[in-house]
């Protein structure tokens, strides 16, 4: 499970609406996951992620496929949970291991210069802010930039991926994350966007909170291959 911001943190809770808990009761291990980039362990642990993103992530996620593997828990196995910044690098993480099951990234930030540019519009202190943290130049290459629709699209044929994203989302952009599925459909890659219309970054109320938990659940299932119900629009 990756969390959002980047900068916030996994709290040792029973998060996304009691999904871990049911995930341990279906005997399903959850690694909540503080990457480098959160955080709550010093600004060294937040600081090391900036612009570094691809090498320090890749650190996290080899020191969750070992301790997984201590359990008996193969990459094949495993799947990625991300909401928000934690939902684009669900999909980085399976750029990076081509032989996870794949992912569910819940409103993800798919395309962080856009995302910049937007926030800076409004607040333009956010300028410095992105620009500290991520490379953002016209002229990198989507590698580079890392938080980039081609680049995060580039995922194993085997590996299931669903993005779930509200229609009316203020935070990141639905327009994003369906650029990113239509891409790699295009590539014949098994990608599913799940669109709640209407909804925003988060639930606005009790029966979108039950929509969205729906659909994260389902398609986490599928991902894992424990269950082919299917996730609903």
């Amino acid at each position: 499970m990756l969390h959002g911001g980047p900068e916030s943190l996994e709290r040792d809770e029973l998060r996304w609406d009691g999904l871990y808990r049911e995930l341990l009761e279906a005997g399903v291990a959850v690694i909540g996951l503080n990457y480098c980039g959160s955080t709550g362990y010093g600004p060294l642990h937040t600081q090391r992620a900036w612009k570094t993103w691809t090498t320090a992530f890749q650190e996290d996620v080899e020191s969750c496929i070992a301790a997984a593997a201590e359990w008996g828990v193969r990459p094949a196995d495993i799947a990625l949970l991300g909401g928000s910044f934690g939902g684009a690098l669900a999909l980085l993480g399976c750029v990076l291991r081509q032989d996870l099951a794949g992912a569910v990234a819940s409103a993800p930030l798919i395309d962080i210069r856009r995302h910049a540019e937007q926030a800076s519009a409004a607040d333009p202190s956010y300028q410095d802010w992105f620009g500290a943290r991520f490379e953002l130049a016209d002229s990198a290459a989507p590698a580079q930039r890392v938080f980039d629709p081609e680049y995060l699209s580039a995922t194993a044929p085997g590996q299931r991926v669903f993005l779930v994203h509200g229609s009316e989302d203020e935070v990141t952009q639905w327009q994003h994350s369906k650029r990113a599925a239509d891409e790699a459909i295009r590539k014949e890659l098994p990608w599913t966007l799940v669109t709640e219309a209407g909804a925003g970054h988060v639930p606005a109320d009790i029966e979108e909170a039950k929509h969205r938990y729906h659909n994260i659940h389902s398609a986490l299932l599928q991902v894992l291959g424990i269950a082919p119900t299917k996730a609903t629009s």
